[in-house]
């Protein structure tokens, strides 16, 4: 569903462009299947949602190439030199952008490794692959379509590309994001007011059983069971404090303190009674029979290392993100001035999406699990992928016109990509949408971290991280710097 309402936006709004971005995406997909079938991959519930969401990334790439070329037929250039002109251009957005969300793949794969998390490494192998497949019919598949269409006379009406000549007549001026940059700041202060004042109060998040040591299953009864009634054998076998819930496909989820016996098991002989065996023997005799949907215990020990793995993974993506756009970015001056403006931008983030589940642990019970931590570093990897085509623009801007000062390539610059960072968005939220809708409570809190990120991050590339850049450049730190350690006169000896 999310993938059809992907394609009907693109055709619908781009027009040819958006015809050859569903044939593009169509090759996509065929493509990551074989892969997945000659590999062989094992498509788990997380691993569809990393190859959905790969979709939405590829859909990025050719609104990338067909907002380019909306530019070039925009300077009153041919369709054949204007299509060539758009995927040159296009490629160093596509590359970079994307290279940013294979470090956090990667950085992913090493956090499910830690403790043999194969959800989560399923869903970053997957997403892996769909980045790598997306930048290969990116730059081929869509180029083949693209002369290949524009090789027909009657597709050559530059109206068929969404672009009408006589709009050029009516060109608006750039609009001035930098002069209200400290609005921007306060409003992001705002927002991030009501999460920083939820994690103030204990517990600042719910911990989910990979954080705190127990266990927890889920039971799907053949016929509807009564949550209490479960308590209340719960009670009987010596857990009296159980937290049972009832998921939205019916199924019981189960919460106890760390159950014995099983994972003690002896290596060789006949396996002892657990506590799992009495749970479940008198569940059954009590309500029914019933399917195991899951089961996991996990110790102290364990879930402290999966909290330091955590941090470190976090950590890690952050300054990997930043060297590399320090990099990317090296032939523009102070280019460290980027990769720290979207570092900022990622704790900006960070912190919103934190603030939004410590807020939803308190109201309506959403626990923090290794699927969030997963959400936020893929989320995170996603903003990202929104700044460095903002600052991929000003680097391209900062070149043609050297003699233009920062602020104004910073709104000319802004101006050009906002379709582009409305329509990537509108394309990520509904496939985020359409899998939260369809999907168990498995990766529920995944897609909700990644729905607040996509929509934070957005935000964050256009009114944070590219006015920090401009901020720093117009002196406005070292004026605050100033204001907070003013410095002393030195006293003249006499």
């Amino acid at each position: 569903i999310g993938i059809g309402a992907v394609l009907f936006f693109m055709v619908a709004y781009y027009r040819a462009q958006g015809v050859i971005a569903a044939l593009s995406l169509t090759t996509y997909a065929a493509i990551v299947l074989f892969i997945f079938k000659m590999w062989p991959v094992t498509l788990t519930l997380a691993g569809l949602a990393a190859f959905v969401l790969s979709v939405g990334m590829a859909v990025d790439a050719n609104i990338l190439i067909a907002e380019r070329l909306r530019e070039e037929l925009r300077a009153g250039r041919s369709l054949a030199v204007a299509t060539n002109l758009a995927l040159d251009r296009a490629w160093p957005s596509i590359r970079d952008s994307n290279v940013s969300t294979l470090i956090t793949t990667g950085i992913l794969w090493w956090f499910g490794d830690q403790f043999n998390a194969s959800l989560i490494k399923g869903f970053a192998l997957t997403l892996a692959i769909g980045v790598l497949v997306s930048m290969f019919t990116a730059m081929v598949v869509t180029r083949a379509y693209m002369h290949l269409l524009a090789s027909i006379p009657a597709a050559r009406r530059i109206a068929l590309w969404g672009w009408k000549p006589k709009i050029a007549a009516t060109k608006q001026p750039p609009l001035d994001f930098a002069r209200r940059r400290w609005w921007f700041f306060a409003f992001s202060l705002l927002v991030l007011l009501p999460g920083l004042i939820s994690l103030a109060i204990p517990p600042a998040l719910k911990p989910g059983i990979e954080f705190t040591n127990g266990t927890t299953f889920t039971l799907r009864f053949a016929e509807p069971a009564d949550p209490e009634a479960v308590r209340s054998v719960l009670a009987h076998l010596g857990h009296p404090n159980a937290r049972v819930q009832v998921s939205q496909e019916g199924d019981i989820i189960i919460r106890t303190s760390e159950l014995k016996g099983a994972a003690n098991a002896p290596p060789v002989g006949p396996t002892p009674p657990s506590e799992r065996d009495a749970i479940e023997r008198e569940l059954r005799e009590q309500l029914g029979p019933f399917q195991t949907i899951n089961f996991e215990t996990v110790s102290e020990v364990v879930s402290r290392a999966i909290g330091r793995s955590s941090a470190v993974a976090v950590g890690v993506a952050s300054i990997a993100i930043l060297l590399y756009i320090s990099w990317a970015f090296r032939q523009l001056p102070r280019a460290h001035r980027y990769g720290i403006a979207a570092v900022v931008a990622l704790l900006h983030d960070a912190l919103f999406v934190v603030g939004s589940f410590s807020i939803l642990g308190k109201v309506a019970g959403m626990e923090v699990s290794t699927m969030f931590i997963t959400g936020l570093l893929t989320a995170l990897g996603f903003s990202v992928h929104d700044t460095i085509v903002v600052f991929d623009k000003m680097r391209e801007n900062a070149r043609l016109h050297p003699d233009v000062p920062l602020p104004e390539v910073a709104n000319a610059s802004l101006t050009e990509t906002l379709p582009r960072s409305l329509n990537t968005s509108l394309t990520l939220i509904i496939t985020a949408v359409s899998l939260l809708l369809l999907s168990g409570a498995t990766i529920r809190p995944l897609l909700v971290v990644i729905l607040l990120g996509t929509i934070t991050g957005t935000y964050s590339s256009i009114f944070v991280a590219t006015q920090v850049v401009v901020a720093w450049h117009e002196g406005d730190l070292a004026r605050i710097w100033q204001r907070i350690f003013p410095r002393r006169p030195v006293e003249a000896r006499a």
